[in-house]
């Protein structure tokens, strides 16, 4: 007990202890208690790379082959059978026929995070993704009205306003042709977070 006044007086002359006012409490400083952190899946900061997209027209591939092979066998027959005059004739159609095969066995299109390259019997096409605006599904004809063959291909529009059938991704099954175009949004989505 704090005293802090005397008074005087009582029995025998002794001082009486007055009891002092009590002193507030100062509050206790404390921190908030934290919450437990949840442990769940790290977040990944790079996005996970898409697998590349091969898709190949197989039955138009296997008859390109087998015609240029046929084709090629019968004018090297002709080359070493023919007169004078058609051996000239027969040499355009074996170098022809090579061409055929040779490109006919690579038709197709091949898609990774760099870009994307179209092989057609017209030649090979390779383009950026910064190029592409858009990746649809389209039927078979220019008019991207349904064929009566059914046939759906996956359509690129591109930034300068052209729009590019891709025939190695064409099907007869549309469910296909979307998973192929959902894979090339991924890889396409891969490349646009890369670059940021």
């Amino acid at each position: 007990m704090n005293v802090s006044v005397i008074q005087s007086g009582g029995r025998r002359g002794r001082p009486k202890p007055v009891p002092a006012r009590p002193t507030p409490a100062r509050p206790v400083l404390t921190r908030p208690a934290l919450a437990e952190p949840v442990l769940t899946k790290p977040v990944l900061t790079k996005p996970v790379p898409a697998r590349p997209v091969k898709a190949y027209p197989k039955y138009q591939r296997l008859l390109s082959v087998v015609g240029g092979l046929a084709s090629l066998g019968t004018s090297a027959a002709g080359v070493a059978v023919a007169p004078v005059e058609a051996k000239a004739l027969c040499a355009v159609v074996v170098a022809g026929s090579v061409a055929v095969c040779r490109r006919g066995s690579r038709l197709g299109v091949v898609a990774d995070r760099d870009g994307l390259v179209d092989r057609s019997m017209g030649g090979v096409r390779r383009i950026s993704w910064r190029e592409v605006r858009q990746i649809t599904v389209g039927s078979g004809t220019e008019t991207d009205v349904p064929d009566a063959a059914g046939v759906s291909v996956v359509v690129l529009r591109l930034h300068d306003g052209q729009v590019l059938r891709l025939w190695g991704t064409a099907r007869h099954s549309r469910a296909s042709v979307v998973e192929i175009r959902q894979r090339l949004v991924a890889i396409q989505a891969t490349d646009v977070a890369e670059r940021w």
